[in-house]
């Protein structure tokens, strides 16, 4: 087998207590002015007193869902005459999505899908209060003119990545599992992509029995720090899984669904994931064995991948069907047709066309799993 591996130099801290670290980190990086940008409901006075003597030159408490493209050219803009070293990324994906292309534009490039040695961006420090796993990959995403697309930097990989069980206290277990569930769907789309690799497939197995711990153990009720840090430690194994391998056919499905119908990223994966692996089924049986052997644990019960992917999904009590997203059925041979487009479906196992696609889309719909 050959295979190629790409890495990043992050620097990731782990554990309760590890925002504590954070200001320490970013004198020894030289990041000295920064930019704050979060969520409406991110933790950010945990984050703002753990960052010692940077100074906060700006922040952006107001980071739009899809991260559209628009809103971060005015940051931009507004930043032009500030000069900042990092923008410090608090929330979920779209954040991070968003602190990503602000950083390519402030290096006076703008977000494009070029695979090149990157801008020199300004760096991206990240602290999640999501299970997605965004900040590990040098790829981000925006939306404009009802469409997402995705952008390539090398650069934009944050380098400094905080996961403190602090910062996810107040997030409501429904949103961790449905981040959950997309971080499941990095370690299991990595494995199976053409872009994997023993180190992809390390990742996801691992990370794929971490979730499988974790989130069955969310759906029973019991919620304490000891699994939140056993939830992020997955997500780390997700985002570096998906990085050192590659996504596929789920991903661009919701790629779509977030820049056309505005579905919410993590709502999208935990709806279709099930779906994506029955589009996948028929690739590298002994790859889905062990990745079904990893996420059943000691729960056993599911005999295929796509079984226990679906009960974890009823478990969480996540959405099953695309139909309650408010999709109409006619909206599919567009959803398909699009999906094809998306770069992230050129890594699938099994070639993606509309044709083929097309009646995977139509169970995900009907709920056809259930």
């Amino acid at each position: 087998m050959t295979w190629a591996l790409n890495t990043f130099q992050q620097t990731v801290l782990c554990g309760a207590g590890s925002l504590n670290e954070l200001s320490g980190h970013l004198q020894l990086f030289g990041h000295e002015r920064v930019v704050l940008v979060s969520s409406r409901r991110a933790p950010v006075d945990l984050v703002r007193a753990s960052l010692g003597d940077a100074q906060v030159v700006m922040e952006v408490a107001d980071v739009e869902a899809h991260s559209p493209l628009s809103r971060t050219r005015e940051l931009a803009v507004q930043l032009a005459e500030s000069p900042v070293d990092a923008v410090i990324a608090v929330g979920g994906g779209s954040v991070i999505d968003t602190a990503k292309a602000l950083a390519v534009l402030l290096a006076g490039q703008e977000p494009s899908f070029d695979l090149g040695p990157g801008t020199g961006a300004v760096a991206v420090i990240s602290v999640p209060t999501t299970l997605a796993g965004a900040e590990f990959t040098p790829v981000g995403a925006y939306t404009a003119d009802n469409a997402k697309s995705l952008f390539v930097d090398r650069t934009v990989a944050a380098r400094i990545t905080v996961y403190d069980p602090a910062l996810l206290a107040e997030m409501p277990n429904a949103l961790l599992a449905t981040t959950g569930m997309n971080g499941l769907a990095h370690c299991l789309e990595a494995a199976l992509s053409v872009g994997t690799n023993p180190i992809a497939l390390a990742l996801a197995t691992t990370g794929a029995a971490a979730f499988g711990e974790g989130l069955r153990t969310l759906a029973s009720g019991t919620r304490d720090e000891k699994l939140l840090v056993r939830l992020q430690q997955a997500a780390v194994l997700g985002g570096l899984a998906v990085t050192a391998g590659s996504a596929g056919v789920h991903h661009a499905v919701c790629h779509v669904l977030g820049g056309s119908h505005d579905v919410p990223h993590g709502a999208a994966n935990a709806a279709f994931l099930p779906y994506a692996l029955e589009y996948n089924v028929e690739c590298s049986p002994d790859v889905q064995a062990s990745l079904l052997s990893a996420l059943n644990g000691d729960s056993g019960g599911a005999k295929t991948l796509v079984a226990a992917v679906t009960q974890l999904q009823e478990q969480l009590g996540v959405v099953s069907s695309l139909q309650e997203f408010g999709l109409d059925r006619a909206d599919l041979p567009t959803l398909a047709a699009a999906t094809c487009l998306d770069p992230t479906a050129h890594y699938n196992p099994r070639p993606v066309t509309a044709e083929d696609l097309l009646p995977t889309l139509e169970r995900a719909w009907e709920g056809a799993l259930r």
